[in-house]
């Protein structure tokens, strides 16, 4: 082999990728709201745990048994792999820079931690990770030029990975985390200064760098101010949902108004209660599709870009190979969801004498600070003080926000389940009216 051989043939084996591909799926609106649907699914059947891509995993290893299980002839066409880690789950319930890293600040002393209160040293943590944020950028712009001008090879690194393993002492997910939000925020300036403020958290910053936009960044930040990290997740990707519907950009799209979030949570509860999207897909037209093309808008081609590991994603397109061979009608989007439902879709439409509770929360703990999805349900006004069963006086606590939170004192809700009032704390750090933080 010449060296251009060895040097081609290395590279397709090679190792210096995060181990995860993107691909983007042409499909029609129902298919991506049906995707949507068997998403929320798994991540609900597995506890809302998962890696990213694993959702799709989980649809290709129960597409290829329902499709090599008819049709065995076509077995050749897929090799198939052991069954995802977390299946288990599903199914029981510019120019280099210097080498040499710049010295710490002068103006940064580590100053004595004067209190073990909860209270104050959750106060001095958050001053100083507001402090950080602004040197995480300083790195990931200073990382972003050191792997634009391929640094690692100039130092006779023989890849990126080992550059950071002998040379930086930084692992090479977290590094890149920073160059993502530094390349992410060029131009979105009101959002990278409101990090340095502290006004955002590092982890807010970098979902609302992911949608926002010039013309969009401001309302984003200000939405963030009044939002739980909870409630901020879920507001975004409902906007990137919308966003594939509309076959747009989610960087064009603003926050999502009260009436777009409650359209996308009614399609998550359609699923959460049972509502076979894989069914309704298979007869053409069902009720549960068209519920969610009526709220989400018409039905066109548009792209659903999906995140998976390298693995899965070549699982996918063998997959995708023999169903076309098998001569099946229909996308195969649409028969990955058909073959998921139809084997777990009667799993949501079990439950207890609480179920239509659970739906309506969609099974998760309606605390602003909790994402929990193993819930019991908790009359607002104890019974012992009047309250009634009626399902304005209930909602779906956690264990912990339950006992420990509600009726150990360190936590407090009032109102209605439509309209909670939050307190978190013994002495409240947090207040929360609806979606809306008034205390922080």
């Amino acid at each position: 082999m010449t060296v251009r051989e060895v040097r081609a043939a290395l590279r397709e084996v090679g190792d210096d990728g995060d181990g995860f591909t993107t691909i983007d799926l042409p499909v029609t609106q129902t298919e991506l709201v049906a995707l949507e649907a068997a998403r929320m699914a798994i991540e609900h059947a597995n506890a809302g745990v998962v890696e990213p891509g694993h959702w799709l995993e989980c649809l290709v290893f129960e597409g290829a048994s329902t499709l090599l299980g008819s049709r065995p002839d076509l077995a050749d066409l897929y090799e198939p792999r052991e069954p995802p880690a977390l299946r288990p789950r599903l199914l029981a319930d510019g120019a280099p820079v210097p080498p040499r890293a710049p010295a710490v600040d002068d103006d940064y002393v580590e100053e004595p931690i004067a209190t073990d209160d909860p209270v104050g040293l959750d106060a001095t943590v958050r001053e100083r990770a507001a402090r950080l944020a602004s040197r995480d950028l300083w790195l990931g712009e200073l990382l972003s030029r050191f792997l634009l001008a391929r640094g690692w090879v100039a130092l006779g690194y023989p890849s990126e990975q080992s550059w950071f393993d002998e040379r930086l002492g930084l692992a090479r997910s977290t590094a890149r985390g920073r160059v993502t939000l530094a390349r992410r925020l060029r131009g979105l300036e009101e959002l990278g200064d409101a990090l340095c403020r502290g006004e955002v958290g590092y982890e807010q910053a970098a979902m609302i760098a992911r949608i926002a936009g010039p013309d969009t960044t401001e309302a984003w930040v200000e939405r963030a101010k009044t939002r739980t990290y909870k409630h901020l997740a879920e507001e975004v990707r409902a906007a990137e949902l919308l966003a594939g519907v509309a076959g747009e950009p989610p960087r064009q799209l603003a926050p999502p108004e009260d009436d777009e979030l409650e359209a996308v949570f009614e399609v998550e509860r359609g699923v959460l209660s049972g509502e076979s999207i894989g069914a309704a897909l298979r007869d053409g037209d069902g009720d549960a599709v068209q519920m969610s093309v009526d709220l989400l808008g018409q039905d066109r081609r548009r792209c659903f870009p999906v995140r998976a590991r390298d693995e899965v994603i070549r699982d996918f397109r063998r997959l995708e190979r023999v169903h076309r061979a098998s001569g099946l009608p229909g996308s195969f989007a649409t028969f990955l969801v058909v073959a998921f439902f139809d084997a777990w879709g009667g799993r949501f439409l079990e439950g207890n004498r609480w179920k239509a509770l659970h739906d309506r929360d969609r099974h998760r703990c309606v605390s602003p600070v909790c994402k929990s999805r193993s819930v019991t349900n908790h009359h607002v006004r104890y019974r012992a003080h009047g309250g009634g069963d009626e399902p304005e006086n209930q909602i779906t606590l956690c264990e912990f926000c339950h006992l420990d939170g509600e009726h150990g004192g360190r936590l407090r809700v009032r109102g209605t389940a439509s309209k909670p009032e939050w307190w978190i704390g013994r002495t409240p750090v947090m207040h929360i009216e609806g979606r809306e933080v008034r205390l922080r």
